[in-house]
């Protein structure tokens, strides 16, 4: 799996993820979605690991997550970033097995609609 470059734009990974990706890796479409971006020079940043619940326990989101470390050590990135939700403790539990560790919060508030 190659790991390429790409504008932080909603609309360019979607684009990625249509046009560069799914057509060569139809297979694992149902299994796992993975784009990497640069967000900082010294810093890659996951924009999405999914894997479909069939699919989850077996080992599946380890493969394109090497590549993504493998590919931020090519690129002389000393950092990879990923977000994950609050409430996916089983994916929390997997990036903190992997050697992730907790550095912001992002906080939401709902606000009344007009």
């Amino acid at each position: 799996m190659e790991i390429r470059r790409l504008p932080a734009t909603e609309a360019a990974v979607e684009r990625h993820a249509r046009e560069l990706w799914l057509p060569y890796h139809r297979d694992l479409a149902a299994a796992v979605e993975a784009h990497a971006l640069a967000d900082r020079p010294d810093r890659l940043f996951v924009g999405d690991l999914c894997v479909a619940p069939p699919f989850r326990g077996s080992g599946l989101a380890d493969r394109p997550l090497d590549r993504a470390v493998a590919d931020a050590s090519d690129r002389g990135c000393g950092q990879l970033r990923l977000d994950v939700d609050v409430d996916n403790g089983r994916a929390a539990a997997f990036y903190d097995r992997r050697g992730f560790e907790t550095y912001r919060k992002d906080l939401t508030m709902g606000v009344g609609r007009a």
